[in-house]
């Protein structure tokens, strides 16, 4: 369930790049594309932490 916009941020973003891997890409590319994966897995990280604090806080 989407509760937030840092929620559809995360998923259009995941959307992007799973779409760009499905080409051929240049070596400048994956660098490129290295980096908004580390962007969107800390990104999906800080979502992760949320939840399992939320879900703590809910269930006290």
């Amino acid at each position: 369930m989407i509760q937030s916009y840092k929620d559809l941020q995360v998923f259009r973003l995941s959307y992007e790049l799973a779409m760009e891997v499905f080409r051929y890409i240049t070596s400048d590319e994956c660098q490129t594309m290295t980096g908004r994966f580390e962007e969107l897995g800390k990104m999906l990280y800080r979502l992760l932490e949320n939840w399992k604090t939320y879900t703590v806080e809910k269930g006290s």
